[in-house]
């Protein structure tokens, strides 16, 4: 019995902490991912060895959970992708703050310095 309600509850925690997750990937901050994950990793590893009963609902759940956990894997993926746009978007912006290459009438490249960008003077 006490096994049962021990398991139960664990097995909640594994659920919310899925969920946490989530909430953290689409609103972050990203920083409290990490020891979200630690401790969703470590419930599950009481699920795991945690004996008949607990390994039990564990099984009953998997559907469950896995579809958590594939919902998250996917929203991480997605979320690597848009820093790594941003990232190369401020690169573009970096280099062509730095200077713009273009090519002469005889093929070869040619890197302009660019002047530095000052505000308009109103009249």
């Amino acid at each position: 019995m006490i096994n049962t309600l021990l398991a139960r509850a664990k097995l909640n925690q594994l659920v919310q902490m899925l969920q946490e997750e989530r909430e953290v990937l689409l609103h972050g901050p990203l920083d409290k991912l990490g020891p979200l994950v630690a401790r969703r990793d470590s419930m599950l590893d009481a699920l795991v060895n945690g004996g008949p009963v607990a390994r039990k609902f564990l099984n009953e759940s998997l559907p469950e959970i896995r579809a958590l956990a594939t919902r998250n894997a996917r929203l991480l993926q997605e979320s690597i992708k848009g820093m790594k746009a941003a990232r190369s978007a401020i690169n573009a912006m970096n280099n062509s703050l730095n200077g713009i290459e273009t090519y002469t009438s005889q093929g070869q490249r040619v890197t302009t310095k660019s002047h530095s960008v000052t505000k308009g003077k109103r009249v």
